[in-house]
Protein backbone atom coordinates (compact mmCIF):
# COMPACT_ATOMS: atom_id res chain seq x y z
CA UNK A 1 0.00 0.00 0.00
CA UNK A 2 1.69 2.87 -1.29
CA UNK A 3 1.74 6.21 1.41
CA UNK A 4 0.87 9.56 1.20
CA UNK A 5 3.35 12.43 1.64
CA UNK A 6 1.72 15.42 2.90
CA UNK A 7 2.98 18.31 5.06
CA UNK A 8 1.50 19.04 8.75
CA UNK A 9 2.13 22.32 10.78
CA UNK A 10 2.49 22.48 14.22
CA UNK A 11 3.52 25.38 16.11
CA UNK A 12 4.80 27.20 13.48
CA UNK A 13 6.92 24.00 12.17
CA UNK A 14 6.05 22.34 8.79
CA UNK A 15 6.78 18.56 9.44
CA UNK A 16 6.43 15.59 6.64
CA UNK A 17 4.00 13.41 7.46
CA UNK A 18 3.91 9.93 5.50
CA UNK A 19 0.18 8.16 6.24
CA UNK A 20 -1.41 5.06 5.19
CA UNK A 21 -4.13 2.74 5.65
CA UNK A 22 -7.40 3.03 7.72
CA UNK A 23 -8.89 1.86 11.32
CA UNK A 24 -7.18 2.62 14.46
CA UNK A 25 -4.15 5.13 14.69
CA UNK A 26 -0.41 3.79 15.06
CA UNK A 27 2.02 7.17 15.07
CA UNK A 28 4.87 5.49 14.95
CA UNK A 29 7.94 7.56 15.71
CA UNK A 30 11.56 6.61 13.34
CA UNK A 31 15.20 6.35 14.65
CA UNK A 32 18.48 8.60 14.39
CA UNK A 33 18.27 7.37 10.80
CA UNK A 34 15.16 9.31 9.74
CA UNK A 35 12.72 7.61 7.52
CA UNK A 36 15.12 6.59 4.33
CA UNK A 37 11.77 5.36 2.80
CA UNK A 38 8.41 3.46 3.33
CA UNK A 39 8.87 -0.28 4.88
CA UNK A 40 7.41 -2.94 4.66
CA UNK A 41 6.91 -3.23 7.73
CA UNK A 42 4.51 -0.29 8.15
CA UNK A 43 2.60 -1.73 4.75
CA UNK A 44 2.07 -4.72 7.27
CA UNK A 45 0.27 -2.02 10.08
CA UNK A 46 -1.64 -0.37 7.21
CA UNK A 47 -3.46 -3.27 6.61
CA UNK A 48 -5.32 -2.90 9.72
CA UNK A 49 -4.29 0.83 11.58
CA UNK A 50 -4.41 4.12 9.91
CA UNK A 51 -0.20 4.59 10.21
CA UNK A 52 1.37 8.35 10.79
CA UNK A 53 5.26 8.22 10.13
CA UNK A 54 6.01 11.59 10.48
CA UNK A 55 9.74 12.97 10.08
CA UNK A 56 10.84 14.63 13.42
CA UNK A 57 11.45 18.38 13.24
CA UNK A 58 15.36 18.74 12.27
CA UNK A 59 15.05 15.36 10.52
CA UNK A 60 14.54 14.78 6.19
CA UNK A 61 11.71 17.49 5.20
CA UNK A 62 10.94 18.87 8.13
CA UNK A 63 11.93 22.38 9.79
CA UNK A 64 14.62 22.62 12.01
CA UNK A 65 12.94 24.79 14.90
CA UNK A 66 16.02 26.19 17.37
CA UNK A 67 13.61 25.94 20.11
CA UNK A 68 13.58 21.66 20.01
CA UNK A 69 17.29 21.36 21.89
CA UNK A 70 16.42 18.34 23.58
CA UNK A 71 14.02 14.49 23.76
CA UNK A 72 11.90 16.58 26.17
CA UNK A 73 11.43 19.49 23.92
CA UNK A 74 10.46 16.62 20.71
CA UNK A 75 7.94 15.59 23.14
CA UNK A 76 6.42 18.52 23.81
CA UNK A 77 6.09 19.45 20.28
CA UNK A 78 4.43 16.11 19.90
CA UNK A 79 1.83 16.02 22.42
CA UNK A 80 1.42 19.57 20.85
CA UNK A 81 1.00 17.40 17.35
CA UNK A 82 -1.48 14.73 18.28
CA UNK A 83 -3.70 17.78 19.88
CA UNK A 84 -3.17 19.47 16.96
CA UNK A 85 -4.43 16.78 14.73
CA UNK A 86 -7.32 16.12 16.67
CA UNK A 87 -6.15 12.22 17.64
CA UNK A 88 -8.55 11.05 20.54
CA UNK A 89 -6.93 7.26 20.46
CA UNK A 90 -3.79 6.71 19.24
CA UNK A 91 -0.99 3.60 19.12
CA UNK A 92 2.31 5.03 19.69
CA UNK A 93 5.26 3.05 18.95
CA UNK A 94 9.16 4.10 17.93
CA UNK A 95 12.19 2.38 17.36
CA UNK A 96 15.49 3.50 18.33
CA UNK A 97 15.72 6.79 19.01
CA UNK A 98 11.78 6.93 18.54
CA UNK A 99 11.04 4.11 21.50
CA UNK A 100 12.70 6.90 23.48
CA UNK A 101 10.71 9.50 22.53
CA UNK A 102 7.48 7.80 22.87
CA UNK A 103 8.82 6.62 26.76
CA UNK A 104 9.20 10.28 26.85
CA UNK A 105 6.16 11.47 25.65
CA UNK A 106 4.59 8.75 27.74
CA UNK A 107 5.95 10.63 31.09
CA UNK A 108 5.35 14.04 29.62
CA UNK A 109 1.67 13.34 29.36
CA UNK A 110 1.28 12.95 32.62
CA UNK A 111 1.46 16.59 33.43
CA UNK A 112 -0.11 17.79 30.19
CA UNK A 113 -2.84 19.24 31.72
CA UNK A 114 -5.02 20.95 28.69
CA UNK A 115 -8.91 20.42 28.95
CA UNK A 116 -8.51 18.79 25.31
CA UNK A 117 -6.71 16.15 26.33
CA UNK A 118 -8.63 14.71 28.98
CA UNK A 119 -10.00 11.70 26.97
CA UNK A 120 -7.05 10.66 25.08
CA UNK A 121 -5.96 7.01 25.37
CA UNK A 122 -2.63 5.69 24.38
CA UNK A 123 -0.71 2.73 24.04
CA UNK A 124 2.61 2.37 23.95
CA UNK A 125 5.26 -0.04 21.93
CA UNK A 126 9.30 0.40 22.00
CA UNK A 127 10.88 -1.53 19.29
CA UNK A 128 14.60 -2.01 19.84
CA UNK A 129 17.03 -2.74 16.29
CA UNK A 130 17.21 -6.02 16.70
CA UNK A 131 12.93 -6.21 16.38
CA UNK A 132 10.19 -6.12 19.57
CA UNK A 133 11.89 -7.54 22.75
CA UNK A 134 9.55 -6.48 25.29
CA UNK A 135 6.14 -5.29 24.94
CA UNK A 136 5.58 -1.95 27.10
CA UNK A 137 1.69 -2.30 26.61
CA UNK A 138 0.68 0.82 28.39
CA UNK A 139 -2.66 2.41 28.89
CA UNK A 140 -3.00 6.23 29.86
CA UNK A 141 -5.45 8.64 30.11
CA UNK A 142 -3.77 12.17 29.77
CA UNK A 143 -5.35 14.00 32.45
CA UNK A 144 -4.35 15.66 35.60
CA UNK A 145 -4.09 11.81 37.19
CA UNK A 146 -3.04 9.43 34.54
CA UNK A 147 -3.33 5.92 34.76
CA UNK A 148 -1.00 3.60 33.53
CA UNK A 149 -0.66 -0.49 33.64
CA UNK A 150 2.76 -2.45 32.40
CA UNK A 151 3.11 -5.71 30.84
Amino acid sequence: MPAQLSELKVRDVAVKLHCAGRGPTVLFLHGAGGVPQWLPFFDALAERYEVLVPEHPGFGGSDDPPWIHSIPDLAMFYLDLVEEVGLDRIHLSGNSLGGWLAAEILGASSSWHRPASASKACHVATISSGGPRKRCATSITTSPLPTASWR
